[in-house]
């Protein structure tokens, strides 16, 4: 069953979510690529928190800043432990962008981003990257960097609904019963307000579909 996001009132479905995610990291400048990308994973971990709360209104997820809604997602055992770092230094680059007007991408910051790589994404993006010179393609670097982010959150989101979540009790002794998600994705007001809604057919839509696969050979 295909999920969904809302896009003014309307449905959209993860197809249509991913050709405007495309859309939005084909972008020629760096500032863009880094500041768009970063909402649609701050979207995406919000989603993934608000599919596994059973109480979702002690709780808004929304409220959390980046780095907390990282590892609280590490802490629930949604995304494996050594695959947080690289989403905590990619919001400390955005963040540099956020308050240094003089800000620039350098190949220093790309290598940073690829040293915080788990072992499974390092092997996507390697196997991925193999051919590329950093030095002529930083930004297609960039790009891949954040849709293997993007693909692992959406693939954590689709695992609690085919699966379910379980918690247990240890102190009590007591299991609660798996939590099946009616999961909806809404896209935040400033998505909403900055991009609208137009999802155009980006040539590389092929990207996500590589990384999915990709990300499927190592587990």
């Amino acid at each position: 069953m295909a999920q969904y996001m809302f896009k003014r009132g309307f449905l959209m479905t993860n197809e249509e979510k991913e050709r405007l995610f495309l859309d939005n990291i084909e972008q020629k400048d760096p500032l863009q690529i880094v500041v768009r990308g970063h909402l649609f994973l701050e979207n995406e971990l919000i989603h993934l928190l608000e599919s596994i709360f059973p109480q979702k209104d002690c709780l808004d997820p929304s409220d959390l800043r980046f780095p907390m809604k990282v590892k609280l997602v590490g802490a629930l055992g949604l995304l494996p432990k050594e695959s947080l770092s690289i989403y905590l230094k990619f919001n400390s680059l955005r963040n540099k962008f956020a308050h240094r007007l003089d800000m620039e991408i350098t190949l220093g910051e790309i290598e940073k981003l690829i040293n915080s790589l788990s072992k499974h994404q390092s092997y996507v993006f390697e196997k991925r990257n193999k051919d590329i010179n950093i030095e002529e393609e930083y930004l297609e670097y960039l790009r891949d960097i954040i849709s293997i982010m993007f693909v692992e959150l959406m693939g954590a989101v689709e695992n609690i609904k085919k699966t379910g979540y379980i918690i247990t009790d240890k102190k009590m002794g007591k299991r609660l019963k798996s939590i099946l998600v009616n999961y909806n994705l809404e896209m935040n007001k400033k998505m909403k307000q900055k991009y609208g809604v137009e999802a155009h057919d980006p040539e590389d839509l092929k990207r996500l579909k590589k990384i999915k696969e990709e990300l499927e050979e190592i587990h």
